[in-house]
C-alpha cells in the first residue's frame, strides 16, 4: 500500500512540474503574440480581411491577408 501510494505522489509531482511547464510555454507564447502587430506601409481603408484571429501565418507565404482600397482624394 505505502509503494502505491509513493508511486502515486511521484506521478502527481511529475504532473505538476508537466503543468508548470506548459503554463511557461503559455505565458511566452502570449509575450510573443503581444509583440507581434501587422504595419502597412501606406494609408487606405481596408476592403477585405482574409484572415481570421488565430489563424497562423507562414511569413514566408505570398498569400494576401488583407485587401485595401487606396485614397484617390487627400
Amino acid at each position: 500500500m505505502r509503494k502505491q501510494i509513493a508511486s502515486i505522489e511521484q506521478r502527481i509531482e511529475k504532473e505538476k512540474t508537466n503543468i508548470q511547464d506548459i503554463q511557461n510555454q503559455l505565458e511566452t507564447t502570449n509575450r510573443k503574440i503581444e509583440e507581434a502587430y501587422v504595419l502597412a506601409p501606406f494609408d487606405g481603408l481596408v476592403k477585405s480581411r482574409d484572415i481570421k484571429q488565430g489563424d497562423e501565418v507562414d511569413p514566408n507565404s505570398h498569400k494576401s491577408l488583407f485587401t485595401f482600397i487606396y485614397p484617390v482624394n487627400q
